[in-house]
């Protein structure tokens, strides 16, 4: 893996999955940035729409 001995995304998909179950310490557990990217996906997801709204004068 080009020499890197820790790769700051793994188990972050496991992490996130172990969080929507409901299994918050093994999620913390996997990654500690699991349960941070549920409230970042939303933002980026609502802030793509307003740029592309904006973009393409949507309204």
């Amino acid at each position: 893996m080009a020499g890197i001995e820790w790769c700051p995304g793994c188990g972050l998909g496991r992490s996130m999955k172990l969080f929507a179950l409901g299994e918050f310490r093994q999620s913390f557990q996997m990654h500690p940035m699991g349960a941070f990217a549920w409230a970042v996906i939303p933002y980026r997801i609502f802030e793509i729409i307003r740029q592309l709204k904006t973009r393409l004068n949507y309204g």
